[in-house]
């Protein structure tokens, strides 16, 4: 049995307490368009967002009922207290998944510094084995610059994967999911996220996370002179008008695996699955990816057997 993950940041509510301003018709249909795209024609089996709102799940489980296609279940993740705003809902397959609960992933230092780390779901797959999957949007550069505090998320993040260790074995199965709004290197996401780039290393490190995002950092395909280059070939996942840091792109948004998807386990991660989509599949929808969001679907696989 093979489980196809995917993540989008789909722009369309930002977290904000302001009063958010409507989705315009034009990007609430590529939006649509997109999730479609992904569930029916790639057959997505665990599909996570962010940037979505009431509106925006209520509108998916209209639009997926409306479809008449597939087993499809909106578990919906949105929280709002005050500042504090996750973001997120997941679309899972029901013929394969089942989902049991979640719980949310934040803390308040001494000084009352917010760290919105995420959200743990918990799901049933193939019937036996629980997935812990983690569903995280953290603050943004701006809202958040200071790398001690950035470093803070990746620390909050790990607290609750180690408890997840600690109470269920290291062979647990976690999965991450996120725009953590840092690159794979930074060391939120390195050094206090405990993440690796190095598959020997985590093997030999059991409660240390593989990020197979690394490997999709820079051009992904080979320049061509005559051929659009822009959204046709992404550089990373999300693309930003700054100069400071010598690139537009950014590889935010990245799907990381515990290291019981490696090795003699019967869940295997396949890593020839990892993909950021671009207009090489959604062109025959659109011309301007920009009119549908600021960053780029991910997509991956687990296979059983």
């Amino acid at each position: 049995m093979d489980v196809k993950i995917a993540w989008w940041n789909t722009g369309m509510s930002p977290p904000t307490t302001r009063k958010s301003v409507k989705a315009n018709k034009r990007s609430a249909e590529g939006f649509l368009t997109v999730l479609q795209h992904m569930l029916i024609e790639d057959r997505i089996d665990v599909l996570g967002l962010c940037e979505v709102g009431p509106i925006e799940i209520t509108a998916i489980e209209v639009f997926l009922r409306e479809l008449g296609v597939g087993n499809f279940k909106v578990c919906n993740l949105y929280s709002s207290f005050r500042n504090a705003i996750n973001d997120f809902c997941v679309v899972i397959n029901e013929e394969k998944i089942e989902y049991i609960d979640h719980v949310y992933v934040d803390r308040r230092d001494e000084v009352k510094t917010y760290y919105k780390a995420g959200v743990k779901a918990r799901f049933l797959v193939g019937g036996d084995s629980i997935f812990n999957i983690y569903l995280s949007h953290w603050q943004s550069r701006m809202s958040m610059p200071m790398k001690a505090h950035r470093d803070q998320l990746g620390g909050t993040l790990r607290s609750s994967i180690n408890s997840v260790f600690e109470t269920a074995g290291e062979g647990s199965h976690v999965i991450l999911m996120g725009d953590f709004n840092d690159d794979p290197y930074e060391d939120s996401m390195t050094h206090h996220l405990k993440s690796t780039r190095d598959k020997s290393f985590m093997l030999e490190n059991r409660r240390v996370l593989y990020n197979p995002f690394w490997r999709e950092m820079g051009a992904l395909i080979p320049h061509v002179h005559n051929e659009e280059q822009l959204w046709n070939y992404p550089s990373g996942t999300c693309y930003f008008k700054q100069k400071k840091e010598l690139t537009y792109w950014k590889t935010f948004d990245q799907i990381l695996f515990s290291s019981s998807f490696f090795g003699g386990g019967k869940w295997h991660f396949s890593e020839s699955s990892t993909k950021i989509y671009s207009l090489l599949e959604f062109g025959c929808y659109f011309q301007d990816w920009s009119l549908v969001s600021d960053h780029l679907p991910i997509s991956t696989k687990v296979m059983r057997g």
